[in-house]
């Protein structure tokens, strides 16, 4: 491959006016055990007018509440058939007079609460009936006050008023627009559109208030607006889409028709990083929750405006890079790992290219190099020349420049 650089190769190539938004890792709490602030398989988050965060803890069969920061508030149920015990607490929803909603999957029925945990009500039970359901997973409420439910057992959205009074369902087992196969995740924009995270069909569907089909987005696979899994969704106050996509282990963002704008998370256990990331929730400052299940904790992340390239540049060094007595230099560096304006925007292409322009190398960045990339130069095939740089991100932006390398 080469590249044509019109004279200009030593100088930045301008994207004026861009700024890459990021999600930046804030805060966690939790860890897998059954004291207060411990969880097995928190499912479910919600955040209630006051900003209080409410935490499905599966396999603890409660309801943990927290402040913004984490600190343990209260908590409330037990293993159990009763009114106010669970057998799997999942789905969580908080209506704007702060009345908890809680999906209790293995029970099949939805349980209302006040916000310190009294029971008010319940409804369903296990059946394909109206009203009834099989392993309800989600549960989303909607400006005007009206209760949507994710029935995965019977692939199907029910509606219903606050009490539990059965208003309409659409949905059944299928590939068609309209069918689902198992969908775990419900929410609700400022219009009372309703989108639906449609799980084993990797993804996401919106209708209208009662069912009528709109639009879709996604399939099965890793690249951006793919999913494996969808499990839940959130909107924020401007009605932008963030979904939970299970086992690629990342949260997408999206418009409220369906294009993809960022991504963020990988599998591990590091800050930033999920493993079976369940649900997800939005305050009203904008700190996005994620229920991390199987890392058995809550992370909170802000959204961040990285700087563009174009303002401050990229530093790479050493330049010229020299790998003979007294420096023996061995890599060469791209970024800062700590200068928020230094470092190389998340997922960035480093190419290298001969001054004929042939292309090298590429290397790659992901997220978790943390805006700062190293190459190994001392045993490429390199011979003593200069070298030209580019990077790239995948708003367009780049940057180009040249390398000295002397061996």
């Amino acid at each position: 491959m080469r590249v044509c650089f019109l004279g200009m190769i030593f100088v930045f190539i301008a994207s004026l006016g861009y700024s890459e938004e990021y999600y930046e890792f804030v805060g966690k709490w939790g860890e897998y055990g059954t004291s207060n602030g411990q969880f097995k398989y928190p499912v479910g988050i919600a955040i209630d007018p006051s900003n209080y965060i409410y935490v499905a803890d599966g396999r603890n069969c409660r309801i943990q509440k927290f402040t913004p920061q984490g600190s343990f508030i209260a908590k409330w149920g037990e293993y159990g058939t009763s009114n106010g015990q669970f057998k799997y607490p999942c789905g969580i929803a908080i209506d704007s007079s702060g009345y908890v909603y809680v999906v209790d999957a293995e029970n099949h029925c939805i349980q209302k609460f006040t916000q310190n945990g009294s029971f008010t009500a319940k409804w369903g039970g296990g059946g394909s009936s109206n009203g009834q359901f099989i392993h309800p997973c989600d549960i989303a409420i909607n400006p005007f006050g009206y209760v949507y439910v994710a029935d995965f057992g019977n692939s199907r959205i029910q509606k219903f008023t606050q009490n539990g009074d059965f208003i309409t369902k659409w949905g059944e087992y299928g590939t068609s627009n309209g069918q689902f196969i198992s969908p775990s995740g419900v929410a609700i924009d400022s219009f009372g559109y309703v989108y639906v995270a449609d799980t084993f069909n990797c993804r996401i569907q919106k209708f209208t208030q009662n069912g009528g089909f709109i639009t879709k987005w996604g399939e099965y696979g890793t690249s951006n607006g793919n999913f494996k899994s969808p499990c839940d969704i959130a909107i924020d106050s401007s009605d932008y889409i963030y979904v939970t996509d299970i086992w690629n282990y990342r949260i997408q963002k999206f418009t409220k028709d369906g294009s993809f704008i960022t991504k963020w998370g990988e599998y591990g256990t590091s800050n930033g990083q999920f493993n079976r990331l369940s649900d997800i929730a939005i305050d009203s400052s904008g700190y996005i929750y994620v229920a991390d299940a199987e890392n058995h904790r809550i992370q909170k992340f802000i959204k961040r405006i990285a700087a563009s390239y174009l303002k401050k540049g990229i530093p790479v060094y050493p330049n010229p890079f020299r790998s003979y007595p007294p420096y023996n230099h061995t890599k060469i560096k791209f970024g800062h790992p700590t200068d928020a304006e230094k470092k190389l925007t998340k997922e960035a292409t480093i190419r290298i290219y001969n001054i004929a322009g042939e292309l090298l190398k590429t290397i790659m960045v992901t997220p978790s190099d943390g805006g700062y990339k190293e190459w190994e130069v001392r045993n490429e095939p390199l011979a003593s020349g200069v070298y030209i740089y580019l990077i790239t991100n995948p708003a367009g932006e780049k940057i180009t420049g040249k390398i000295g390398i002397i061996k």
